[in-house]
């Protein structure tokens, strides 16, 4: 499948608190070859710092307007 290049692709930057345990389950699950993740609660609520696109790296408020053009990756 081929990607509209001019669509941008947000992402949202957070901080998010983790107990200990959740960080030794999610390594223990990278070591085991499984992608690293961390299981919520739900209802847990996440607070966004930053919107940003992940393809032309601009903030939402800059970009949103506007079509996206991609950085190049090296």
């Amino acid at each position: 499948m081929t990607e509209n290049t001019t669509t941008h692709q947000w992402q949202a930057s957070t901080v998010l608190q983790v107990s200990t345990e959740q960080i030794q389950d999610m390594l223990a699950n990278a070591a085991l070859g499984e992608a690293p993740a961390i299981e919520l609660p739900a209802g847990t609520e996440i607070d966004v710092l930053t919107v940003n696109c992940r393809a032309c790296m601009r903030l939402f408020e800059d970009a949103a307007d506007e079509p996206c053009t991609p950085v190049p990756m090296p």
